[in-house]
């Protein structure tokens, strides 16, 4: 799971380039670049954004992103 941290601090915005950043340093220390993620979506907790206010602003690019890689895959995490 990654994400709830972004929702929770209103990071949006820069979710997927924080992410990316992070496949990019685990490509370098691995010295691999054909890993497999594997991306559990955020849950529906939050659907309404008040606990977290970029909640649903992230389960959207979190799916998009792991359609888009290849090697990517996301699980739908709702109950």
């Amino acid at each position: 799971m990654q994400g709830e941290r972004d929702a929770r601090e209103g990071l949006a915005d820069r979710y997927i380039d924080s992410f990316v950043g992070i496949i990019i340093q685990l490509e370098g220390v691995l010295q691999r670049e054909d890993i497999n993620i594997v991306m559990g979506r955020l849950s529906d907790f939050d659907m309404e954004d008040k606990t977290y206010p970029h909640w649903t602003r992230i389960r959207d690019p979190q799916v998009a992103f792991a359609i888009s890689k290849p090697n990517t895959a996301w699980v739908d995490t709702d109950p």
